[in-house]
């Protein structure tokens, strides 16, 4: 069964990130039976895209810089700390290392190279991955690093979409239209799986199954969302807070 999408609670940028993720999880031989559709997706993508960076002096152009730069040397220090501990004399240590690395390389160890939204969605599946694996994580030792890395790219996204939201208000109907059009397109595309589910055509399973994966990793980074926003309320509600006994540490 394929789970449902929240499009419209999705930000304009969570909705770019898993409309490209869908349209790469669909492999031969369904490339063809989705094709006027996953165009139809890249198209309205695009135009989403252009809307949103047209006619923009942006105010966050160097901000943004120096994050993408930090969750860069976040990834570069865990990258390296996973190959050294691949050099280990200690056997267990080299095999938790080459498990890491070879999760590294399913996502692209250059992944720094990317664009923003490319470069997060390939980094929030790849500490995603690694979180699963915290057993190997914590036997190399690289919480600190990968904690470090989560934290970089948290800062990330955080501004990418403060800028986002600060930004489309310039060219709001435009946006609007181009955001309304790729939901459309996106909700069109998984209904047609969900029907050739149902008649159980030949690799639709195994597509959902991709699908299930991206959306439940869709609707983690949503919940997330909304679960800092409801604490920020609660700080906002309560700015002095209650007074903390000392001796309750002990």
């Amino acid at each position: 069964m394929l789970r449902t999408l929240p499009l419209s609670r999705l930000t304009t940028n969570e909705l770019v990130i898993t409309a490209d993720r869908i349209v790469s999880a669909i492999d031969e031989p369904l490339t063809a039976v989705f094709e006027t559709r996953t165009k139809k997706i890249g198209e309205a993508s695009g135009q989403l895209l252009t809307a949103l960076n047209a006619d923009r002096s942006s105010d966050y152009t160097a901000r943004l810089a120096d994050a993408d730069q930090q969750r860069d040397d976040a990834f570069r220090s865990l990258r390296h700390g996973i190959l050294s501990v691949t050099l280990r004399a200690d056997a267990a240590l080299r095999a938790a290392g080459h498990e890491l690395l070879d999760i590294l390389r399913r996502h692209n160890s250059r992944l720094y190279s990317l664009s923003y939204v490319a470069q997060s969605a390939e980094m929030k599946s790849l500490l995603k991955e690694l979180e699963e694996n915290r057993t190997a994580v914590k036997r190399a030792a690289l919480q600190a690093l990968l904690a470090e890395m989560k934290e970089a790219m948290d800062r990330f996204d955080t501004l990418y979409q403060e800028k986002v939201d600060a930004e489309s208000g310039k060219n709001l109907p435009v946006v609007k239209e181009n955001r309304e059009k790729l939901a459309r397109q996106l909700s069109l595309l998984l209904d047609h799986v969900a029907i050739l589910l149902d008649d159980e055509e030949d690799g639709v399973a195994t597509l959902v199954e991709k699908l299930n994966d991206i959306i439940t990793d869709t609707v983690t980074v949503l919940r997330a969302r909304q679960t800092r926003q409801e604490n920020a309320e609660g700080e906002d509600d309560d700015p002095v807070g209650e007074e903390e006994d000392p001796e309750e540490e002990f």
